[in-house]
């Protein structure tokens, strides 16, 4: 959820289930990747890397209207725009570069993914939520104690989200033969959510759209 008074809140869940007598190895299991994961394997990083960019890839011609939907979503909403960054067209760009930078400043790559670790899998910054029966919860609260002191205590600053402005207008280009073609606006800035709660203001203005500065057949 986002609103005014809630900002948005990124969170990586990571989820199991184990029957009752094997919930000490799940505990166990969940500690090693947050706490043992090798982040120094250069080849597997970057085989990571090259899996994830060929999927983002592959799937812009066959769900073109998806990816032009996410774009324009995340024109006028926070969490619309971090999801384009993790899974759209800006994250295409992200791991081209990362590929790259993998090849010719490792070292560098290695230690923002060692910040990264640290930062997300930390204390302060963790929610546990277990769903069983009372019985069974009582055996799982004996295992607590243990799993929550190998939680890294490094602080953690909470950070506000600060994107660069998308442009206005886009032309991607891309080896089709179909064109995807998407426009939009934003309901709130022309009123249209008032009609169903007039506590909400608008915010914005409404803007005079000019043509695109490029001839499109070319």
């Amino acid at each position: 959820t986002y609103s005014k008074k809630d900002p948005f809140v990124a969170k990586l869940f990571l989820r199991g289930k184990a029957l009752s007598h094997q919930s000490g190895a799940l505990l166990d299991l969940i500690s090693e990747m947050t706490n043992e994961t090798l982040l120094d394997q250069k080849d597997r990083v970057a085989q990571i890397v090259a899996e994830r960019r060929s999927a983002l890839e592959s799937g812009l011609i066959p769900s073109g209207s998806n990816v032009i939907h996410q774009r324009l979503k995340s024109k006028y909403s926070v969490p619309e725009r971090a999801l384009e960054e993790i899974n759209g067209v800006n994250q295409i760009f992200f791991l081209r570069k990362l590929s790259e930078k993998i090849e010719s400043d490792w070292g560098t790559v290695l230690a923002d993914l060692l910040r990264l670790f640290k930062l997300i899998f930390s204390k302060e910054n963790a929610i546990i939520n277990i769903t069983s029966d009372d019985s069974i919860y009582e055996q799982i609260a004996k295992e607590l104690p243990a799993f929550i002191s190998r939680i890294n205590t490094k602080g953690l600053n909470v950070e506000n989200w600060a994107f660069d402005v998308l442009p206005t207008h886009e032309l991607l280009t891309l080896p089709s033969q179909v064109n995807y073609v998407g426009s939009a606006h934003n309901d709130v800035s022309f009123g249209a959510i008032r009609l169903i709660d007039p506590e909400m203001m608008p915010e914005g203005k409404l803007r005079r759209i000019e043509p695109l500065d490029a001839d499109l057949d070319t």
